[in-house]
């Protein structure tokens, strides 16, 4: 297994930021989603108690309708989209954990906080360590990462 340049030298630059981008993406997706299940309580609004212009008759509800439904397909198509995207970053991460680093312990807090976006106390829990402890391995294993980075690309 090995690392493409381009993603050796981004890591270089910012190691913590490369390994963060999954997190972002998943931080809009959730967003999206958010948005979404307010349209929806807004498309049921609409159809429950639709509105009536000021002749008695049904007013601009299948327009509205339409509009959400409108509004909805476009977030949840960003959203798919994102899914292709994430997929990638998660694949680059998991390669840089398993080129860059040896030790399992490290590995694991990586996968753990990066993949499986598990905080700090999570991550301590389940390995039984404390948050402080982790964050110290976390720190250790982004300096190694980072050192191993520098070394294969000096071989490439």
């Amino acid at each position: 297994m090995k690392m493409p340049k381009a993603e050796l030298q981004e890591f270089i630059r910012d190691p913590r930021a490369y390994m963060a981008r999954g997190y972002n993406i998943k931080k809009n997706m959730s967003a999206k989603q958010d948005r979404i299940a307010g349209w929806r309580k807004i498309a049921e609004v609409t159809i429950a108690a639709p509105r009536k212009d000021k002749a008695g008759k049904p007013g601009h509800t299948k327009r509205q309708l339409e509009d959400i439904i409108c509004a909805i397909d476009e977030l949840e198509g960003e959203i798919l989209d994102e899914i292709q995207e994430l997929i990638e970053i998660e694949r680059s991460i998991m390669l840089a954990i398993r080129v860059l680093l040896q030790d399992n312990t490290h590995k694991i807090i990586m996968e753990l906080r990066y993949l499986n976006n598990r905080s700090w106390r999570e991550v301590g829990s389940r390995l039984h360590y404390t948050d402080v402890w982790v964050c110290r391995q976390h720190s250790a294993a982004l300096e190694l990462m980072k050192q191993q980075a520098i070394a294969l690309e000096l071989k490439k």
